[in-house]
């Protein structure tokens, strides 16, 4: 190239300079938003086509290729005049008319045959002139979202149609008040849904059940555990009282917590029962023995802590003093009198409900020799006790607590014969050979066998019975002057027949009455009790023993015991505190101990919580209580073992023997 300027014929040069600028970022804006309709266009969430004005897809994003199941070739050019919804296709027309449409329902590809529940948006497309040259589609399958509105329907429908025609009443409270209620709830309690909604629901409670039913609904909605089930009075529409039993549950109501009630009309039921008490009266004279049976219960449970104290250091100190020992001869004395406490609490326990029967080779000398006491205290201040025993006797195979209530029952009723007179109640005992003649006589002549039986006999200087008197003595509930007694004769009856045993009865009117009742021999004799500190038999074991009790004494008493096992103890005051040692070191405790009565955490929920943090360690439940009530507690949780206080370290050495081996 050559330079113009050293060209002679050019004289200058003119320039003409334009700016471009704003076109360029135009076309490069216009690039950019191509670029995005592209991205937008082909990753849309929701199937895109474009149209024609002759009503030909000119283009498609992958999307709409999945939703009709079908190629880009197979869908580019297709007549959209030929689909089989003729709704669809009076949309697309619209669309070409310049309206912007929607559509939702029913569709089936025309590609692949198959049926959709489709929503779609249907937009004319226009260019620069602002003419009409196609459409555009937005398309959403919603057929799964169909289906499972179709499946909701269905199934409330049937809840409807169960809640509206159950036999029971259904209602859901909310806020303090009545948010639903099905037409068996309306027809049981004489209200409406606008009467109902306009009151607290604690408002058509009777009286006495409106704030038990409110402290229920309180901690329901706090989330606290409370009986599903109870039962409750509603005054109804015309003031009249029905019987009512809730179930109650939580639930959410309209994204809130709520409980749901369902309530059973058991009005007839109470009513029958309310008949039954009436006709039931002498039955009630027995209720008024309960709450001295709980106060027996408790009183016994607490005892038999302070005999576990007792019996547990009598055990130490026997291993610790000299066979040749003076002090052994006390302790011996000691350990026995309190075993006869501790029976003694079995009984109480038993009485009050808490306790079970069971059988065992007995001295009933000694049954009556410790009862002396209780039986003074019994009887009438112008009665005179006697006591006569028969040395030699054979012994007896029976539940002690029974054999006891035996002889109560006997003293009370000769007490009660006597009455504010002076008299003397003697207690005697013996053995006799009865033969078929002799057991025919008694009360009891259900086939016994002849042999050796051992008696006791009660007898009183009282008024005497006369013969009508004398053949009902034994009725149930049939009384005289010892109204209110507990369950009299009739009781002592059942436990004699219970024993395979008889019962005489001598009586002359105005001069007094003897009872005499027969029990088999037993065909062993009984072992002499051995406090000897040998009964733990050597036996050591080894590992760490997690020990949980609320009384300290208790405490100190098993680490000693344990110890002398040969195991290290790590002791807990309550259940909560034995749950947290466990969960800080789960793998170092080889066996755990609990109370079953314990604050803050009682033994249940301990085992339960211990139980979820290690589920193989072994777990013994220790309590006054006996084995069958506490292990009822326990069933299908994995119990180890249970051990009942007050028990001897031979006794704990036993049972540890059976879990560690």
């Amino acid at each position: 190239a050559s330079n113009l300027m050293d060209n002679s014929i050019i004289q200058g040069l003119l320039v003409d300079l334009h700016d471009v600028t704003k076109r360029v970022e135009a076309q490069k804006a216009l690039q950019e938003s191509e670029q995005r309709y592209h991205a937008l266009f082909h990753q849309s969430p929701v199937g895109v086509i474009r149209f024609d004005t002759e009503y030909a897809i000119t283009d498609c994003n992958e999307r709409m290729l999945e939703i009709m199941k079908s190629t880009r070739d197979r869908l580019i050019g297709l007549d959209l005049r030929n689909l089989r919804e003729r709704a669809v296709i009076n949309h697309f027309k619209e669309t070409l008319e310049g309206k912007s449409v929607s559509y939702e329902g029913s569709y089936r590809v025309t590609t692949s045959d198959t049926p959709l529940w489709i929503r779609s948006t249907m937009s004319p497309r226009r260019d620069d002139s602002g003419t009409v040259v196609g459409g555009i589609v937005a398309l959403e399958d919603i057929t799964d979202r169909k289906l499972w509105e179709k499946k909701l329907q269905a199934s409330e429908e049937r809840n409807r149609l169960l809640i509206e025609h159950a036999g029971e009443g259904i209602a859901v409270i909310q806020g303090w008040h009545y948010v639903f209620a099905n037409p068996q709830f309306f027809r049981m309690i004489g209200y409406d849904m606008k009467e109902l909604s306009a009151r607290p629901f604690a408002e058509i409670i009777h009286p006495e059940d409106s704030e038990m039913m409110a402290d229920r609904y309180r901690r329901r909605m706090a989330g606290e555990a409370d009986p599903a089930s109870y039962e409750v009075r509603f005054i109804d529409g015309e003031g009249a009282v029905r019987w009512m039993e809730i179930n109650s549950v939580l639930l959410q109501w309209d994204g809130n917590p709520a409980a749901l009630l369902f309530a059973r009309d058991i009005n007839k039921r109470k009513h029958a029962e309310e008949e039954r008490r009436k006709m039931e009266a002498q039955i009630q004279q027995t209720q008024k023995l309960e709450s001295l049976g709980v106060l027996a219960g408790g009183i016994a449970h607490d005892f038999n802590n302070l005999l576990m104290a007792i019996l547990g250091n009598i055990d130490l100190a026997m291993m610790d003093v000299a066979p040749s020992s003076i002090a052994r001869g006390n302790l011996v004395e000691a350990a026995r009198a309190s075993q006869r406490a501790a029976d003694l609490c079995r009984q109480m326990l038993a009485y009050s409900g808490r306790g079970r029967f069971t059988s065992e080779l007995l001295n009933l000398n000694d049954i009556v020799e410790e009862m002396g006491h209780m039986l003074e205290v019994s009887i009438s201040k112008k009665a005179v006790l006697r006591l006569n025993v028969a040395s030699g006797l054979p012994a007896i195979e029976a539940d002690a607590t029974q054999v006891r209530q035996i002889i109560m029952n006997l003293v009370i009723n000769a007490s009660d014969a006597i009455g504010e007179r002076s008299g003397v109640l003697s207690v005697s005992t013996g053995s006799m050979e009865c033969d078929n003649d002799y057991l025919a006589e008694t009360w009891l002549d259900e086939r016994l066998e002849e042999g050796t039986y051992v008696y006791v006999e009660v007898a009183d200087t009282g008024e005497g019975m006369d013969h009508e008197t004398l053949k009902r003595i034994f009725d149930p509930f049939f009384t005289t002057k010892f109204t209110g007694r507990g369950l009299g004769l009739a009781a002592v009856l059942g436990i004699v027949r219970g024993h395979r045993g008889a019962i005489k009865v001598y009586s002359e009117k105005g001069k007094g009455t003897t009872v005499k009742v027969l029990l088999p021999a037993a065909r062993r004799p009984i072992e002499a009790a051995d406090w000897d500190h040998n009964r733990v038999a050597g036996w050591k074991g080894s590992g760490t023993i997690l020990l949980a009790d609320d009384e300290e004494s208790i405490r100190n008493l098993g680490r000693q015991m344990l110890e002398r096992l040969g195991f290290r103890v790590v002791t807990a005051s309550d259940g909560r505190e034995a749950v947290d040692l466990v969960r800080e070191d789960p793998g170092s405790f080889d066996c755990v101990i609990l109370d079953l009565t314990m604050p803050h955490m009682d033994g249940v929920e301990a085992f339960r919580e211990i139980r979820l943090i290690r589920n193989d360690i072994r777990v013994v439940i220790s309590s006054g209580y006996n084995e069958q009530e506490v292990c009822q507690r326990f069933v299908g949780m994995g119990l180890s073992g249970f051990i009942q206080k007050p028990y001897h370290l031979a006794d704990l050495s036993s049972k540890l023997r059976e879990r560690f081996g």
